[in-house]
């Protein structure tokens, strides 16, 4: 034992006298400084960051090399000499080992077990990766570089965290969105493959990109690691993998390190206005909120919306200035509008209680805040508000907006779309809606809608059959395709299939009437809402600009066979307690004795016409008690209509009108189409 013992301190000794141990510490040194190098020159160089990893492994394997070198040879002043044996060397003083020598030995021991576990736990993350074939793309390479961020992992042991990681998700797309230098897929096609264990060539080529960026997220208390890495997948090489390690406070830096580190790689210039990544809010709290109310607010139900809409309200809690938050409660608000969810008697109404007139305050004075300081998603309302105000030209001015400060967002290239098409524009809207479904190559069956009223508009009737034809199997309660589809039958001489198109959109009608709440018409939400059976009258509240496209709608629909006029009973009621219900001829009358009229309609509605000399009170224009004393004295007479018999709206006008103490009202119930039916004067805004 004292033998092996006197050996093992005379091959140490041996060492030091031979400067291993120094040779080991320069060349530690040595490497570490070209490994510092290669990390700042290398992507300058157009060396892809990857190759770091490779100039380590060489580090590694010449270490061995370097001790045997040092070993055999060292440095004198006569040049390089081998160096002699232990019993030929001669004047050779103590070379027992001292504390110095033992502090290098176990500082080199922990270097090597550091480095090598750092290298096997990188090794790891980075998988070959087959190459993607760029013949196979169901899309030709756009002319830039193009990227598509894949859902991140969530690595926590809290699956709660799932809407944190998909947030930072998100967030990374729309910051590298904003870069007009970068094609960037949409969130709604790269998220279809969350939760799949896919391969990265697989997803280039089916979204028809050479980037993609993917990773993990692990959050922990106030701690979050993320690790990850940019492959090209047309080599199947890897770009960078990096592992980010931080604290959740500071998520905003964090992600900014990552797309930087992107651009970086990817060698994109950016614009002034690209150089700062703005989330809207400096609060991670209001930040937080917005993401719990964002992984709602996706699902795009009226369920999901309802619940998005508290953490909304909490985010601008945290920060009121927060213009993100205040531009998705609009959107919730607008989707309210447009769907007539306010009416039915669903998740909305059980979880809001809203009003229609409650939805519009709460959509205007949103969209009001966040337009202080827009972003694409105000825009997009914005377009969509003018769009259906009939306001063809500031509606495709505010979608080129939304474009223009995010131009990889498909939805401000569908808000364009919608626009163009009703402002009589199809060419330019099939263009727009086509290159929203390019950055959305898993788009939503809406955007075949679009399409498919853009071709319809353009008589290429064959074409606009089959793209909505796609449009309905795809989602069979969308009632817009279902009409257009049976128009589109109608033009091209179909009658049958246009009479199924029409009865399949009535069944849809049919079921949503039904969940109607069975109340008196006063306790509505909405009161604009249209009941019964479509009706070529109906075709008067599309928005289209020009009449020759509502006329070719109308066209189509009467060879499907659908009624002039829609069914009127059991719809709004007849007569109202404190009121007279007036037809057509009586209303002339008044008209001509000079009796005020209030159109209660929306202004979607009113935008298709307005009898002559009528007061508007629509959404921009409450009708209140206030409002209404402006207008007639309690005494005086007043006559209110809204779009017909199956609109609820002026019933309900009515009975608010005698309940504040107006004693000569007239409810006009068959209202704006009878009137202009009957050849009555009227004015087009």
């Amino acid at each position: 034992m004292a033998v092996k013992s006197n050996q093992a301190f005379s091959l140490l000794g041996d060492l030091r006298r031979r400067h291993v141990f120094r040779v080991a510490a320069l060349y530690i040194v040595g490497a570490w400084l070209l490994l510092q190098i290669a990390d700042v020159i290398f992507p300058g160089l157009g060396i892809p960051e990857a190759s770091i990893r490779y100039v380590m492994i060489a580090a590694l394997v010449g270490f061995p090399i370097a001790l045997v070198v040092g070993w055999m040879y060292e440095l004198t002043p006569d040049g390089i000499v081998r160096t002699s044996p232990l019993s030929e060397s001669t004047g050779v003083s103590d070379l027992s080992l001292r504390g110095t020598d033992y502090a290098i030995l176990g500082a080199l021991v922990l270097v090597a077990v550091s480095v090598t576990y750092g290298l096997i736990v990188q090794m790891d993350d980075v998988v070959e990766v087959e190459p993607a074939s760029v013949e196979r793309m169901a899309f030709p390479l756009p002319d830039k570089p193009s990227i598509a961020v894949l859902p991140f992992d969530n690595m926590s042991d809290d699956a709660g965290q799932e809407y944190f990681v998909d947030g930072m998700t998100e967030d990374l797309i729309t910051d590298l969105s904003k870069i007009s230098g970068l094609f960037v897929i949409a969130r709604n096609s790269v998220f279809t493959y969350k939760g799949t264990a896919v391969k990265v060539q697989e997803v280039a080529e089916d979204l028809g990109v050479r980037y993609v960026l993917e990773g993990s997220v692990r959050k922990a208390g106030n701690s979050v690691r993320i690790n990850a890495q940019l492959i090209d997948a047309v080599t199947g090489g890897h770009v960078w993998a990096e592992r980010y390690d931080d604290n959740a406070e500071d998520i905003f830096a964090l992600q900014d390190r990552i797309t930087e580190k992107i651009v970086s790689a990817l060698e994109l210039n950016l614009s002034q206005t690209e150089q700062f990544f703005d989330r809207g809010t400096t609060s991670p709290e209001a930040h937080d909120a917005f993401l719990r109310g964002w992984a709602h607010f996706r699902r795009n139900t009226p369920e999901a919306f309802a619940k998005a809409v508290p953490y909304f309200e909490q985010a601008i809690e945290f920060d009121p200035d927060y213009s993100l938050a205040h531009a998705a409660l609009a959107t919730v608000y607008w989707k309210v509008l447009d769907k007539s969810w306010s009416t039915r008697n669903d998740a909305w109404v059980a979880f809001q209680k809203i009003s229609w007139e409650v939805a519009t305050e709460r959509f205007t004075d949103n969209l009001r805040r966040a337009m202080e300081d827009p972003g694409a998603l105000a825009y997009q309302a914005m377009a969509f508000k003018y769009s259906m105000q009939g306001r063809h030209d500031e509606a495709v001015a505010e979608a080129e907006n939304a474009i223009a400060v995010d131009p990889n967002n498909p939805l401000g290239y569908e808000a364009l779309a919608a626009t163009l098409i009703y402002s009589g524009q199809p060419e330019d809207g099939a263009e727009a809606i086509r290159g929203a479904m390019r950055l959305d190559p898993r788009y939503p069956y809406e955007y075949l809608f679009w399409l498919g009223l853009a071709q319809f508009n353009m008589e290429q009737f064959e074409k606009a059959a089959e793209t909505l034809g796609q449009a309905t199997q795809g989602n069979p309660e969308d009632d817009r395709a279902l009409i257009l589809l049976a128009a589109t039958y109608g033009q091209l001489g179909r009658v049958e299939e246009a009479q199924f198109a029409a009865e399949a959109q009535n069944l849809v009608r049919e079921r949503r009437n039904a969940q109607r709440p069975d109340k008196d018409v006063s306790e509505e939400g909405i009161e604009s809402f249209l009941l019964g059976p479509y009706a070529l009258e109906d075709v008067d509240l599309w928005l289209f600009q020009e009449s020759r496209d509502r006329e070719r709608l109308r066209e189509g629909l009467r060879v499907a066979g659908l009624p002039e006029f829609g069914e009127s009973s059991d719809v709004s009621p007849f007569f109202v307690t404190g009121a007279r219900t007036i037809d057509v001829i009586e209303a002339k009358q008044q008209y001509d004795r000079g009796v005020v009229f209030i159109d209660v309609r929306d202004v979607t509605d009113s935008r298709i016409g307005r009898i002559k000399g009528a007061v508007s009170m629509d959404s921009e224009m409450k009708f209140t008690e206030e409002a209404l004393n402006a207008v007639v004295k309690h005494d005086e007479a007043v006559v209110i209509y809204c779009h017909g018999s199956r609109c609820l709206r002026s019933s309900k006008a009515v009975i608010m009108a005698v309940s504040w103490g107006f004693t000569n009202v007239y409810y006009f119930r068959d209202g704006f189409p009878a009137w202009k039916n009957a050849g009555h004067p009227f004015d087009i805004d």
